[in-house]
């Protein structure tokens, strides 16, 4: 029953699967007998012990699931919200639930994921949903997710997808929250930002074969070296490669004299990068940014004033780029 619901409400809304998820979305669900999938299904819980929904649920906890993964953008710029709800919650009654769910195959390895669990200060409770079976229970299809679920009856009594709306969100926690006998008059409200997304921005835009925005869709050749180049202007939010490049499933590796061109309209340009090398980047001309690509993360390229630029990057071989995502 859950499940159909959960499904309903995210086809209602629309949305993009990660790079459109800066504008708020959300929806409130309430229902007697309306009961939230738990985590059995998953892998292996992270620096916690296993947690039981309906163990949390006797002990009166209010539960907040985090649908997230490492690489992702949109994820990051929430964990410092998740991060304070944590510190001032925890000890009221809050329990915080993280969900990696992958969207890379290298997001799957879990030395990669609690190196990110270090570098963002994730404290909190994390499973690593590899084969995506907790994600598939709540019929989720965002980065990041939250499902807000309360006692006695488990029932999810709030969602929220992507960034946004973290003093709706935490407003939320602190009613149920005092439902269940917390005092928290005293505690501040998170500082709301300015947020992370203008208008016209650019949005993700993939370089695997399975999901790319190439300029030239035509010439890409999957799985082979391949040398390429660029015929005619660049059209904006389109992947041009130049030089050689492996195109994969999920990413493009660099060869010799390998180039990627992309017309932006940002004021934070990331790139999602794996293997090892460094990259090079130039905005109409003139160099921004030289990154040593070592880890299977997400590198910042540039960030200053909203701008539309020609984006050009030089790529040692070897280096993998898998995604471009964007802010304000």
């Amino acid at each position: 029953m859950i499940v159909v619901l959960v499904a309903a409400v995210v086809y209602q809304l629309g949305l993009e699967r990660r790079g459109g998820l800066q504008l708020s979305a959300k929806k409130i669900i309430t229902g007697e007998g309306i009961k939230a999938p738990g985590f059995e299904g998953g892998g292996e819980w992270l620096r916690s012990d296993e947690l039981k929904l309906d163990e949390l649920i006797k002990q009166n906890k209010v539960v907040l699931v985090d649908f997230w993964t490492y690489s992702c953008i949109n994820c990051q710029r929430t964990l410092p919200y998740l991060r304070e709800w944590w510190e001032k919650y925890k000890e009221k009654g809050l329990v915080i639930v993280g969900v990696h769910s992958p969207e890379f195959e290298f997001e799957k390895n879990k030395d990669n994921v609690l190196a990110a669990m270090d570098k963002y200060e994730v404290t909190w409770p994390v499973v690593q949903d590899n084969e995506m079976r907790v994600w598939q229970a709540y019929a989720n299809r965002y980065w990041p997710a939250k499902y807000l679920i309360t006692p006695p009856n488990r029932e999810i009594v709030y969602t929220h997808f992507g960034e946004g709306n973290y003093e709706e969100t935490e407003r939320v926690i602190r009613n149920e929250l005092v439902k269940l006998g917390a005092d928290v008059g005293e505690i501040e409200l998170v500082d709301e930002g300015e947020g992370s997304y203008m208008a016209g921005q650019s949005p993700e835009t993939y370089i695997g074969w399975q999901r790319g925005m190439f300029g030239d869709p035509s010439s890409v050749r999957p799985g082979e070296f391949v040398d390429y180049q660029i015929m005619g202007r660049l059209m904006s939010n389109q992947v041009y490669l130049v030089g050689q490049w492996k195109v994969l499933e999920e990413y493009a590796e660099a060869g010799d004299g390998a180039e990627m061109e992309y017309r932006f309209k940002a004021g934070e340009v990331n790139l999602v990068m794996g293997g090892s090398g460094k990259g090079e980047g130039f905005i109409d001309g003139e160099k921004t940014k030289e990154v040593e690509v070592s880890d299977h993360d997400l590198y910042k390229l540039y960030k200053g004033e909203p701008m539309e630029g020609e984006l050009k990057l030089v790529f040692d071989r070897g280096v993998k780029a898998y995604a471009f995502t964007f802010g304000k």
